[in-house]
Parts: structure tokens; sequence; C-alpha cells
């Protein structure tokens, strides 16, 4: 669900920076469970470096197709 949410936000804005600062945030809450509920170290760690990896490749591959935002608050080119 985290994923289609990812894509389907990644085609609204066009801006590479808010992208990666809510995807990160997203990411950091979407850790909140594996950590708080399994009493398992084993378990907790095995579902936050899953967490953590699907994230990464997501937010990577999604991320390369959006236009940076320079300073000024335009875009520029790539």
């Amino acid at each position: 669900m985290g994923a289609a949410l990812g894509v389907l936000m990644a085609q609204l804005p066009r801006a590479r920076r808010r992208f990666l600062v809510v995807t990160v945030v997203a990411t950091g809450l979407s850790l909140i469970p594996p950590i708080g509920l399994p009493e398992d170290s084993v378990t907790k760690s095995v579902l936050v470096a899953a967490h953590l990896l699907a994230a990464t490749i997501i937010i990577t591959i999604l991320s390369r197709g959006l236009t940076p935002v320079a300073a000024n608050g335009g875009t520029r080119d790539r």
C-alpha cells in the first residue's frame, strides 16, 4: 500500500526534494509497528531491515524520474 501511494505521489508533485522528505518521514513512521510490536529482537531486526530495504529500492527508483528543484524554487535542468 505504501509503494502504491509513493507511485501516486511521484506522479503529482514533480519536485524531488519534497518527494524525498515525505517518503523518508513515511518510512520512519512505518518502522514504529515493527519496533514496537514483536517481543523478539531478531524479528524486530528482520522487519526493520525489510522495511528499509523496500523503502530504499522504491524511493530510489521513483525519485530518479523527478525533477530537482533549484534553490530559488524553480526547476533546473538535469
